[in-house]
């Protein structure tokens, strides 16, 4: 895995900074050999069990921890975007979006599947994208993104309804958030909270968009966001834009296709950082997940698939100096610890003493 640590903001003040940092490594692939071709989520099923779901390659592919290789799924899809793992009933839910259906199975080394549906409440599936569950309510999601219904089950066939957000065009994610459904409304650049799924109601954010257009991909410039996907984290919401260079016509396909921001007042008025350096030029952001205090990114090259996709994963660097400048990723050697330690007395710990250059010895009188 390939590491690299980004300084969203200058460094001034290190108190200031350090909640500013992130560590950002390339996750997956590795050495199996096994080429991504447009990933578009990693999920995490039982133990410590990781799932790719691998669009181009139709496939998914997975393995029982990080220290093990990846293997390709025989479970037959087109197209698939995502899954998720219910503990519940012991089964995956993935959304086979080329084959219009849901499908439920039990083993991903076997290629047989328990369920299958073509429908959800009455509502005809059309391309389903977005895939997850709620382990409070044992709910599964699932998304029409052309329609904007989203599905609500506890198994195929069972407990089924279906709202129709107000995405206002094409719709590509849902995102479960302290318990409330977030969908995108990935044309419109908004973002839908399903404040009542019974009524239903919705209350509606719309992104700052001075460019007065839009799209199902696009830039910056030429049609605002057009967001992938929406996912808190660690005290921020980020969001994830279709951005690629046949789509922007010679505008900056780089600028804000990830951002960040804290509320969603920032959210509507622009008051947003953009990340767009922390990832590879011309790579599309597309689904997020949030597992283990870390933040994982599907990205893809839309231009030509499997050059440079992959999945990234961000986790923030320690909330204290020590921690800070002692992270292996700022090139210290790794067995430099003891940063906290005062061993020459004077009160400065030796994380300090070793950023100023001196040579902390011995406490006096020891």
């Amino acid at each position: 895995m390939v590491a690299f640590t980004c300084l969203i903001s200058l460094f001034v003040n290190p108190v200031q900074a350090k909640s500013q940092l992130l560590t950002v490594t390339t996750y997956a692939p590795d050495a199996s050999g096994l080429q991504l071709k447009w990933p578009t989520h990693i999920a995490f099923g039982p133990g410590s069990e990781e799932i790719i779901t691998d669009l181009k390659n139709n496939r998914f592919l997975y393995r029982d921890g990080p220290d093990d290789a990846w293997l390709a799924s025989p479970v037959s899809v087109s197209g698939p975007h995502s899954l998720a793992y219910n503990p519940v009933d012991g089964l995956y839910y993935a959304n086979d979006t080329a084959n219009h259906r849901m499908i439920a199975f039990s083993d991903l080394s076997i290629g047989t599947i328990a369920a299958q549906t073509n429908s959800i409440a009455g509502v005809t599936l059309n391309r389903p994208h977005d895939t997850l569950y709620d382990p409070d309510t044992g709910w599964i999601y699932a998304l029409n993104p052309n329609s904007g219904h989203v599905f609500r089950f506890k198994a195929i066939g069972q407990d089924e309804t279906a709202v129709q957000a107000p995405t206002g065009g094409y719709a590509r994610a849902i995102s479960l958030v302290n318990g409330k459904i977030y969908v995108v409304g990935s044309s419109a650049g908004r973002i839908v909270e399903i404040t009542d799924w019974d009524t239903p109601t919705f209350t509606i954010y719309n992104s700052h968009d001075p460019s007065g257009g839009s799209g199902p991909a696009g830039s910056w410039e030429r049609t605002g966001l057009v967001i992938n996907d929406a996912e808190y984290f660690d005290g921020h919401w980020y969001v994830t834009s279709y951005f690629t260079e046949s789509y922007a016509a010679g505008t900056d396909f780089n600028e804000n296709k990830f951002i960040r921001f804290e509320t969603f007042d920032d959210f509507e008025t622009g008051n947003w950082e953009d990340l767009s350096d922390l990832l590879p030029s011309g790579m599309n952001p597309y689904f997020l997940t949030v597992h283990n205090g870390s933040l994982y990114l599907a990205i893809f090259n839309h231009e030509s698939a499997g050059n440079g996709d992959a999945i990234l994963r961000f986790t923030p660097v320690a909330d204290d100096f020590n921690s800070w400048i002692s992270d292996p990723a700022f090139g210290l050697d790794p067995t430099e610890q003891g940063f906290a330690l005062d061993p020459d007395g004077d009160r400065l710990s030796n994380g300090l003493e070793a950023w100023f250059g001196t040579h902390p010895g011995p406490k006096k009188g020891a």
